[in-house]
């Protein structure tokens, strides 16, 4: 934007940002083919929470870099800006939904010294979907199979748009790589997240990390990591 003024006016003058219009039309892409993918595979959408009285049935995490829960106050009751679906994830496998997505928004009040982290967003937008009673090697080729169909829908329909932001998408093997997060702790250190992504070429599953309360306990596997 540029602003040329006189005597009398102030003009603001908006310019056409090529690069901006380059990747609001590979997100279109993006977004146009995960929707094409998830009624391909018979998902229902869910359209996504905004304000509930619960945001995350765990509450407050003392780890978090999160310091606070977005409020409102609206007619005598406390309001919560939606920073995960999990409890109406849970409610909706209640009702009987199988399997469904939601392109859900997040809002989270991260730290200051989040800010330069590259990692983590105060507004972000993530693909949720939830399947019942599926295995995890049937949600693994889910994703790895999503993945794929994105990203040549990409090459195809957007390459333009990738040579002038001097992209270029690599190919990718049928599955990914998989890692425990001990493993890559044990090579990287603990800053193992931005290292780990740094060095690999494909996308990599990390896997193996502190149960939380939704997951459901292996017996066959207990006391292991």
């Amino acid at each position: 934007m540029s602003i040329k003024t006189d005597t009398t006016t102030t003009v603001l003058v908006y310019e056409k940002d090529e690069d901006m219009l380059a990747r609001l039309k590979i997100q279109s892409v993006i977004l146009f083919e995960i929707h094409r993918y998830m009624a391909e595979k018979g998902m229902i959408q869910l359209m996504p929470v905004i304000l509930s009285k619960f945001t995350d049935p765990l509450g407050p995490d003392p780890g978090s870099s999160v310091i606070k829960t977005g409020e409102i106050e609206y007619q005598g009751q406390k309001l919560q800006l939606t920073q995960s679906m999990i409890l109406h994830k849970q409610i909706a496998i209640g009702k009987g939904l199988e399997k469904f997505y939601i392109m859900s928004p997040n809002i989270r009040l991260e730290s200051a010294h989040r800010k330069d982290s590259g990692v983590h967003a105060f507004e972000f937008t993530q693909v949720d979907f939830e399947f019942a009673g599926e295995t995890s090697e049937f949600v693994y080729k889910f994703t790895e199979d999503l993945m794929r169909r994105v990203r040549d829908a990409v090459v195809e329909l957007a390459g333009d748009e990738l040579r002038k932001l001097d992209r270029k998408l690599t190919q990718w093997e049928d599955k990914f790589p998989r890692y425990t997060s001990h493993e890559l702790i044990d090579k990287y250190g603990e800053d193992w997240e931005r290292l780990s992504s740094l060095e690999e070429k494909t996308p990599y599953w990390v896997i193996c990390h502190k149960r939380e309360f939704y997951d459901k306990l292996d017996r066959s596997r207990e006391g292991e990591h």
